[in-house]
């Protein structure tokens, strides 16, 4: 992802969507799971 992001001016920041996203779902999936129990 790194070498991409390097190559692309644009990589850089759809890598960083690409990390947060994911971390923020989870996030909210864990927040779901302990508001449920």
């Amino acid at each position: 992802m790194i070498g991409v992001a390097q190559r692309k001016p644009n990589g850089e920041r759809i890598g960083i969507v690409c990390t947060i996203l994911p971390m923020a779902y989870v996030f909210l999936l864990i927040a779901e799971a302990r508001a449920a129990d």
